[in-house]
């Protein structure tokens, strides 16, 4: 075969395996700026589930308690019903039902967290009385304290996902 010949026989291979190569590449550039343009347009709803269980995070058990300047120092209303309490992080996410699992998993675990969160304050509100400047009773203390602490671990996974899913390195500013 002539010199020739072969130079030509490996430039179109290498066409065709440029040519084959290209189309993985392209789709899967494809692929992730869809995701990332889909994690942006859920930006708003990623923010509204995150302040929703922060909220609930920052809920004090008892209405009667008064901040320093005598204002009420939160709106504890529907005490009686934990799933009114839980409310908004319910709707909230929501509004992710059609996000990819990563997001949707942590999500769902922020509601989890939430109503159990709902469920012992509505609990403690019926069972106790406040303490001295609206202290939980030592007696149920614990069970509140943990299942706070959960919401906002199952808060922060969900931060951690919301920033892998913008792309957003860790270091950097809260969302």
């Amino acid at each position: 075969m002539p010199g020739w010949a072969v130079s030509g026989v490996a430039a179109l291979v290498g066409i065709a395996a440029g040519l084959v190569l290209a189309v993985p590449i392209r789709d899967q550039r494809a692929r992730r700026e869809q995701a990332a343009t889909a994690a942006f347009a859920a930006l708003p709803s990623y923010r509204v589930l995150i302040g929703a269980a922060l909220s609930l995070v920052e809920l004090l058990v008892w209405r009667s308690v008064r901040d320093k300047s005598g204002q009420s120092a939160g709106d504890n209303s529907g005490s009686g019903d934990p799933d009114e309490l839980a409310r908004p992080v319910v709707y909230a996410a929501r509004a992710l039902a059609f996000q990819p699992a990563p997001v949707y998993q942590p999500a769902d675990a922020v509601v989890t967290a939430a109503r159990e969160v709902a469920r012992v304050v509505v609990e403690i509100r019926s069972t106790t009385r406040p303490g001295p400047g609206g202290a939980v009773d030592l007696r149920v203390a614990d069970r509140h304290a943990a299942a706070v602490a959960e919401l906002r671990d199952a808060r922060d996974r969900f931060v951690t996902v919301c920033r892998v899913a913008l792309g957003v390195e860790q270091g950097s500013r809260r969302i």
